[in-house]
């Protein structure tokens, strides 16, 4: 496990749990078909929340792939303390490396109100965006 200075923050990397260790497998087989593609992780993650009751977790992804390094801002959730991630887990390639850091965590119905073209509540695309640029790495999203 690595710790993520930010500023003068530090974050700790979690443990991802395997999906199946948090949902039931019925539960699971109902919502793959509904998940979207890469870069749309708070969809995926509100409908885990909307079907579950877990918690949505913002953060940034350190992702190693294809001799490629960079921080991405990501959404994914929680039950009990287990983190999960449906997007990670059945929409990335899985041959890479992928170290997460949460930063906050917020309940379904505070996402009720986000602005037309806003999707994360928290600041976590400054933040993944300014340790690309600390670190060097490139932007791999807008």
């Amino acid at each position: 496990m690595k710790d993520l200075i930010f500023g003068d923050e530090i974050r700790s990397e979690i443990v991802i749990c395997e999906c199946s260790d948090c949902l039931d497998n019925s539960l699971l087989e109902e919502i793959k078909p509904n998940l979207v593609g890469d870069g749309q992780c708070f969809v995926n993650a509100k409908l885990v929340s909307r079907l579950t009751g877990a918690l949505c977790v913002e953060g940034v992804v350190q992702v190693h792939y294809k001799n490629d390094t960079s921080f991405i801002r990501h959404c994914w959730n929680m039950i009990s303390d287990k983190h999960f991630d449906i997007t990670g887990e059945f929409k990335w390639p899985q041959n890479g490396y992928v170290a997460y850091y949460p930063f906050v965590s917020y309940e379904l119905e505070e996402y009720d109100n986000l602005k037309l073209g806003q999707n994360f509540l928290s600041n976590v695309v400054d933040i993944a965006k300014k340790l690309n640029n600390d670190y060097g790495f490139k932007q791999t999203y807008e």
